[in-house]
């Protein structure tokens, strides 16, 4: 069975220096990862598990350090940006990413309409996941 992770690449066109990571309710800064910045995002696909049903790993990109002041429902614009597909060169986010959170997506919360239930982090957690520094 695939194990499922989110692998993050320090250049664009998946190339540099490259970290995986899984969903381990930790937020890391990016000082603390092998990369100095990111360039590409490598997402794996769609996994089955029991309890779980079928899910995936995402990736939210973070411009500055994530607090209890930005509940993500409210969160200001570019504050963050989450990756759930893979690309080839996440542009101005590779210079402004300085915190990774790993989140995990679900198919069963797929039919739920607001966006940000879908997503198992922050939002979700009773408060902030662990941040390495």
């Amino acid at each position: 069975m695939p194990v499922n992770r989110v692998t993050l690449y320090s250049e664009p066109g998946y190339k540099g220096k490259s970290q995986t990571f899984a969903f381990d309710r930790k937020i890391y800064a990016l000082s603390v990862t092998r990369l100095e910045k990111i360039g590409s995002v490598r997402v794996s696909n769609w996994d089955r598990k029991p309890m779980i049903g079928e899910f995936r790993h995402t990736v939210r990109l973070w411009a500055d350090r994530p607090n209890r002041q930005y509940p993500i429902h409210r969160v200001e614009k570019n504050l963050y940006r989450r990756f759930s597909e893979n690309s080839a060169d996440i542009g101005e986010w590779g210079e402004k990413t300085r915190y990774i959170e790993v989140l995990f997506e679900s198919k069963l919360d797929s039919v739920i309409p607001d966006d940000t239930s879908r997503f198992r982090g922050f939002e979700s957690a009773e408060r902030l996941p662990h941040i390495i520094e």
